[in-house]
């Protein structure tokens, strides 16, 4: 299975996006990290907020800004 470098983020109003969870491993995985993170800490809230995921081969390309793809995410 491929291993890559996942950024959860979220839209904050005026200023772009801000990273707020990264996760290394496969892509299922990082989905079920992402969900468990935002149900604990926007338990009720989540709907009112933008989120997306970024994807870097590994943590040498995310230093290198070297994204694969932007992806929205939904719960």
């Amino acid at each position: 299975m491929k291993t890559n470098y996942y950024e959860l983020q979220v839209y904050v109003e005026g200023q772009d996006y801000r990273t707020i969870f990264a996760y290394v491993g496969t892509r299922s995985n990082a989905n079920r990290k992402f969900r468990a993170f935002l149900r604990k800490n926007y338990v009720s809230t989540f709907l009112s907020y933008n989120f997306r995921v970024r994807t870097y081969s590994s943590v040498h390309s995310f230093l290198a800004g070297e994204v694969i793809c932007t992806t929205p995410f939904f719960l």
